[in-house]
């Protein structure tokens, strides 16, 4: 039966509830002793006034000799009194004082995050920093622990690798292991961080509730202690700041590696179209109405693109595509013949420039506001400085006007065209070295004998 007192579970033949000593009979209990509320008549036991009374030496009663239930507190039979004890809906009020008192610690210790701290479950933070996390939050002897497997974990597989390395096959086995040994280890820990931070602001509160009784000061000292490592804290700042900047860097030069790659391999195919055009040249099979030999001074062309393959393919065997995306490529080599005092005999020199542009308008040369060309490389030797990598409207417009590799196409863009060759137009470099300019520039090709 349930006593109506303490509503606590009772034998049914109990004279005396053995938790509050609440008597349910009227019948006098043996040798005349019986106790209402379970009281010595000289010992009223009021409540919240618990009596003190040495607990039986033995499992009988005192006063009447009758054998106790393990744990009473009351004689079922004479309602006397075993030891202290409060009535249970006081020990639950009491404990639920406690209990909001240790809170205040605990909010105080936390800053007030208490709750969202004991809530959180899985620790990503200790699980990709490790030993470091742990520092921040003071678990020193945790992360004491983790970081000496870390160096024994080390110097074992030192030691392994030294003495089985005679195959790859054990190394390779030997780090698998310590990968995983390490990674069950990081997951241990990133699940017991949250039950690790309350055990230690259990033991540090504890301390600070027996050094003073000032309540001020304990929240004081609660707060203090709860504050995280700032030092290890910005070690770890900074170790994710290197991190990122390492991983931008590695991105960063593997990216222009591969983008000097190709510019390196489209100034190369640039000069290889300018060294064909050149042999043909000399070999007398450009044609630009009539042979190379008797061609006036100025300035002539030769067009070409991959765009239908008919030009390319007369010039380079390869096709001689871009390197971003192998896309097709337009362009003109551009000879530069010049001579003094309007003497065709009296050369100066022949020079020989290129403009080539992809698709995207990726190329060799810049362009003015019509698309058309308004620098080229000389002679000289062309090198990734000279290639433009980013997309440009113009030499795009450049590219579209002259994909389809006609000589009429060509023609719409050369007439327009004012290249710069150290630093002076080519028009102003004739005029000084007295060259006789043809009246129009001419688009060439090259025929084989």
């Amino acid at each position: 039966m349930l006593c109506p007192t303490c509503n606590m579970n009772i034998k049914d033949d109990a004279q005396f509830c053995i938790h509050c000593g609440t008597q349910f009979s009227n019948s006098p209990a043996p040798q005349g002793q019986a106790i209402q509320q379970g009281v010595q008549s000289n010992q009223p036991n009021h409540p919240g006034q618990p009596v003190q009374q040495t607990l039986p030496q033995n499992n009988t009663c005192p006063k009447c000799n009758m054998a106790l239930q393990p744990g009473a507190s009351f004689c079922t039979n004479c309602g006397a009194q075993l030891g202290t004890v409060q009535p249970f809906a006081q020990v639950a009020q009491t404990a639920a004082q406690k209990q909001e008192e240790r809170e205040k610690y605990y909010q105080a210790y936390f800053n007030n995050k208490y709750h969202d701290v004991a809530q959180k479950g899985f620790s990503f933070g200790t699980f990709f920093l490790g030993w470091l996390w742990l520092m921040c939050f003071k678990l020193y002897s945790e992360a004491g622990t983790w970081f000496l497997i870390l160096i024994g974990l080390y110097i074992v597989t030192a030691i392994l690798v030294r003495l089985l390395a005679f195959t790859l096959i054990i190394p390779i086995i030997i780090l698998i292991a310590d990968i995983i040994i390490i990674i069950r280890m990081a997951v241990n820990y990133a699940k017991d961080f949250t039950s690790m931070r309350i055990a230690k602001a259990s033991n540090e509160i504890d301390n600070i509730l027996r050094l003073t009784d000032d309540e001020d000061e304990r929240i004081r000292l609660c707060k203090k202690a709860g504050k995280p490592n700032y030092i290890a804290c910005f070690i770890i700042l900074n170790i994710i700041l290197g991190c990122i900047g390492v991983i931008f860097s590695v991105f960063s030069s593997t990216f222009e590696s591969i983008e000097d790659t190709r510019k390196d391999e489209f100034a190369s195919t640039a000069e290889e179209y300018v060294s064909e055009v050149k042999t043909a040249a000399v070999a007398d099979e450009l044609k630009c109405g009539e042979v190379f030999s008797k061609l006036e001074p100025g300035i002539y062309y030769y067009p070409f693109t991959t765009a239908n393959g008919d030009s390319a393919e007369k010039i380079l065997s390869t096709g001689g595509k871009s390197p971003w995306q192998n896309k097709n490529v337009s362009g003109q080599v551009i000879i530069l013949k010049m001579v003094k005092d309007f003497d065709p005999h009296n050369y100066v020199g022949v020079f020989y420039g290129v403009v080539l542009v992809d698709e995207d308008g990726k190329g060799v040369g810049s362009f003015d506001s019509s698309g058309h060309p308004t620098s080229v490389d000389s002679d000289s030797h062309i090198s990734r400085i000279d290639v433009n990598a980013s997309n440009g409207d113009y030499r795009k417009t450049f590219y579209d006007k002259t994909k389809s590799g006609s000589t009429q196409a060509f023609k719409k863009t050369a007439p327009k065209l004012s290249t710069i060759m150290n630093g002076t137009t080519l028009e102003k470099l004739m005029q000084q070295n007295g060259i006789k300019s043809v009246k129009e520039p001419v688009a060439c090709d090259i025929v084989a004998p």
